[in-house]
């Protein structure tokens, strides 16, 4: 019985309890707070919704939680349900958690998949650094961190589209030809520029910046990019070009519709976004006095065209660009649209060695790539530390513990788990015990076993949490938690025994589900 059963069961018996006129409650009852107690000995799952009901009711907490506690336990179908000190604490039975384990086994792979009342259409962007150099540790925080917000948002019903925004038409791209150049005007420094300064700056090849920054991103984007988020396990369906927001007029049309809302004026020339009726703290221009657009107002362009191909928008940015979320969300509210983007800042990344920072500039030359530190540590570590810290954390990245081959490590604790799990089906099938899925559960009566049941069994809730707050972190310290109540439940329980057929078969099962989960 899942965090979701156990809501359900509770809210179907306070209506109950209102239609029989024991409560007196008008509209529906409030959905209750369910969460695991802190103390196992209280059991599963505990609530506070007695507190929450008493100046509803007029009643003490106590008596609210007994009335409760005797209408539900009719519907949780065999679990303990106590009242102490107002709160309810509910136990399920050995048969409720042989359900759970065999609800597990049956759904496989599919086990945590949603199915939404409202499934929605949904353009996720992240990563889309400048294609000015190699993706630096600060722009690829948001890499992993997009790619599995994305898996658990298709996990929980909603159709996801991966998007990369090519900055492909800024003043950015002139700095890069400028510093292929070598002038004056130069800025990116490092071998990358070198190499492309060979391939490009040639007798016969136009001399211009803006003309030499275009080739350049183009071959950086092919060539260093996306080979760098390939090897790093992260995907995406689009990738997106600015240039062809100008090509297309998406920028003027933008400029168009805001003026004739009355949402842009005229000041010494140049065209400002009333952003501040939107709450910005000052207003923006959006076409500078010499008629060229500024970042601001393409990216309300941007914006516009997702909308078109979506219902609900997700950024992933880095907190440097903390400050454009109010003046883009103003100007898209300014065009009619409230409540389509959700916009996720990740704070930035540190990289220590030997106890002392690495410093990063990628204008000097001197900084960590995220292909360095694939390459070092492996994809499956840097995508795992990284998503271990909040995305309103910093991340320490210590690569002293990345290099770790031991239980120090987190990714290495957790890939230990797994393997343990594979050897000990593999040893099952060298020894002919094949056919233990329809086993029979009762045998799982163990401590360890149900704490490893009951681990498995939130893998729904946390797909559920997350798809709603984005809080991707919690998936690495999931997988611990179940790494774990593995290791645990192999130091108490011996799974492959020969003296006892019935057992080896029911724990066969649990290993299989918790080495599904895990994979999961």
């Amino acid at each position: 019985m899942t965090q979701h059963d156990v809501r359900t069961a509770l809210v179907r018996s306070m209506t109950q309890l209102t239609e029989a006129g024991v409560w007196q409650l008008s509209g529906q009852p409030p959905v209750p707070h369910v969460e695991r107690p802190k103390n196992a000995e209280h059991g599963d799952w505990t609530t506070n919704v007695a507190f929450v009901l008493a100046c509803t009711l007029k009643k003490a907490p106590q008596e609210i939680a007994q009335e409760l506690a005797t209408q539900v336990s009719d519907e949780l179908d065999g679990a303990r349900v106590d009242v102490v000190g107002g709160y309810i604490n509910i136990t399920l039975s050995d048969v409720q958690y042989h359900t759970l384990l065999a609800r597990i086994a049956a759904a496989g792979a599919a086990y945590g998949t949603l199915t939404p009342e409202k499934s929605r259409t949904i353009l996720l962007e992240y990563v889309s650094a400048n294609p000015t150099g190699p993706i630096t540790l600060g722009n690829a925080r948001g890499g992993p961190y997009g790619d599995v917000l994305a898996n658990v948002l298709t996990k929980a019903g909603h159709t996801v589209t991966r998007e990369y925004y090519i900055n492909d038409a800024g003043n950015q791209v002139d700095i890069l030809g400028h510093s292929l150049l070598g002038d004056e005007h130069a800025q990116y420094r490092g071998d990358y520029i070198d190499d492309l300064r060979t391939r490009l700056v040639t007798p016969d090849a136009p001399a211009d910046a803006r003309s030499l920054g275009e080739r350049a991103a183009r071959i950086i984007v092919e060539e260093i990019i996306k080979p760098t988020l390939a090897a790093a396990h992260i995907t995406f369906d689009n990738w997106f070009s600015e240039q062809s927001l100008h090509a297309s007029g998406a920028v003027d049309r933008v400029i168009a519709l805001l003026k004739d809302a009355g949402h842009l004026y005229e000041r010494d020339g140049a065209w400002y976004f009333r952003a501040t009726a939107f709450g910005d703290d000052k207003d923006r221009v959006f076409v500078k006095a010499d008629g060229s657009k500024t970042y601001a107002c393409v990216d309300v362009a941007y914006h516009l065209d997702k909308l078109t191909r979506a219902e609900h928008l997700i950024n992933i940015w880095g907190a440097d660009h903390g400050g454009t979320v109010p003046r883009l969300k103003g100007a898209l509210a300014a065009l009619g649209h409230t409540d389509v983007l959700d916009v996720i800042l990740t704070q930035f990344v540190r990289v220590m060695e030997d106890g002392k920072e690495v410093k990063m500039s990628k204008r000097r030359g001197t900084y960590i790539a995220l292909s360095d530190l694939v390459e070092e540590v492996g994809a499956d570590v840097v995508r795992f530390l990284f998503l271990m810290q909040a995305a309103t954390s910093h991340v320490v990245f210590d690569l002293d513990r990345a290099r770790e081959q031991s239980e120090k490590n987190p990714v290495y604790y957790v890939q230990y788990a797994h393997a343990r799990l594979s050897s000990i089906l593999r040893k099952a099938r060298e020894q002919g015990i094949t056919d233990y899925r329809g086993a029979d559960l009762a045998p799982l009566t163990h401590p360890k076993e149900r704490a490893l049941i009951r681990v498995l069994s939130e893998l729904p809730d946390i797909i559920a949490r997350t798809a709603q707050d984005y809080h991707v972190h919690r998936l690495p310290h999931y997988a611990i938690s179940i790494a774990d109540h593995l290791h645990a439940f192999y130091g108490a329980c011996k799974v492959l025994d020969d003296a006892d057929t019935e057992t080896t078969q029911a724990r066969l099962v649990l290993v299989d589900a918790a080495r599904t989960v895990l994979a999961e």
